[in-house]
Parts: C-alpha cells; sequence; structure tokens
C-alpha cells in the first residue's frame, strides 16, 4: 500500500500539486478499493477543485468518477 499511496503523491507532484489534496487515510482506502494510480489522481484533481471524496459513486469508476449530489451551499 506504501507503493499505491507515494507513487499517486509522485504522479499528482508531476501535475503541478506542490501538496497532495488526497489524505493518506483517502489514498489508502482507494488502495483497498482496488482504484488505478490513474484514477486516484483524477480524484485527487477533482478534491482539487471542490469535489468531496465522500461523495464519490465508486460504483460508476470505470466509466469515469461521478459525484453524487453535493451540496456546496
Amino acid at each position: 500500500m506504501k507503493w499505491y499511496i507515494a507513487t499517486v503523491q509522485r504522479e499528482l507532484a508531476k501535475m503541478g500539486f506542490t501538496s497532495c489534496p488526497l489524505t493518506e487515510s483517502q489514498l489508502a482506502d482507494m488502495y483497498r478499493r482496488n482504484i488505478k494510480v490513474d484514477q486516484a489522481c483524477r480524484i485527487g484533481r477533482d478534491v482539487d477543485n471542490g469535489h468531496a471524496v465522500d461523495v464519490i459513486d465508486w460504483g460508476t469508476l470505470d466509466e469515469g468518477v461521478t459525484y453524487r449530489n453535493e451540496n456546496r451551499g
């Protein structure tokens, strides 16, 4: 699991993120769900843009990341 977390963090750094928008706990959860590194990076970009990880519809990842209704106030 450590290699997965390090790989996602490294890939996001290559994209210009100075800090990872996902916590290690969130990344560990994605690892346990068998989320691919590129999908985790897409989720990280979405989180950086204001989406919340806790509203991800995990069943739709094969078609792309979708989010359940979010109340952003």
